[in-house]
């Protein structure tokens, strides 16, 4: 398989044109996107929160400050670690821009059913330190290397997922 792996310029400027779009245009990229392959996310790679879902309460957007956008923990990508397939799950780590802690809110990855249109797409799930809540992202590679998601939040008590924000990474070259 032949990845495509950007310069951390390139992935800059991906990400950069992304975040101008609209929830409108990244919903419409996501649904043309397809399930990844392991090999072409493998790594860490950068990543930036795109835009809000405009059904995405207050109190969701408070959680969000909370565990990946305050001083103490900027958001700063994923690193897929091990494979997954349709038989096997695989994990990795949230990436951020901390000097002392660095990797922290493992997930789980596998091949599941996206909430917004039940086609097929990653799924990477979350054990955040909350018995209220849990967390899930839908994803998808909508160009070589780019892989864009739509984060929810599952309150225990209530059974339906609520969309949260749209968010990107970008595969870049690895540095040994």
């Amino acid at each position: 398989m032949n990845v495509k792996r950007h310069t951390r310029a390139e992935a800059q400027e991906v990400m950069r044109r992304l975040k101008e779009l609209s929830c409108e245009e990244l919903n419409g990229l996501f649904k043309q996107g397809r399930v990844p392959a392991f090999e072409e996310i493998e790594g860490k790679n950068p990543g930036i929160e795109l835009k809000w879902h405009p059904r995405n309460p207050v109190i969701n957007k408070l959680g969000w400050r909370f565990y990946g956008n305050n001083p103490l923990a900027r958001w700063a990508g994923m690193e897929f670690i091990e494979p997954f397939n349709s038989d096997k799950k695989g994990n990795g780590y949230n990436l951020y821009q901390n000097r002392f802690w660095k990797r922290r809110y493992k997930y789980e990855t596998y091949i599941d059913r996206a909430v917004s249109d039940n086609e097929p797409c990653l799924r990477i799930n979350y054990r955040f330190p909350s018995p209220m809540f849990t967390g899930f992202d839908d994803a998808r590679m909508i160009d070589d290397g780019v892989l864009l998601a739509l984060a929810y939040a599952k309150r225990e008590q209530i059974s339906k997922s609520i969309p949260g924000f749209y968010w990107v990474s970008v595969t870049v070259e690895q540095q040994t």
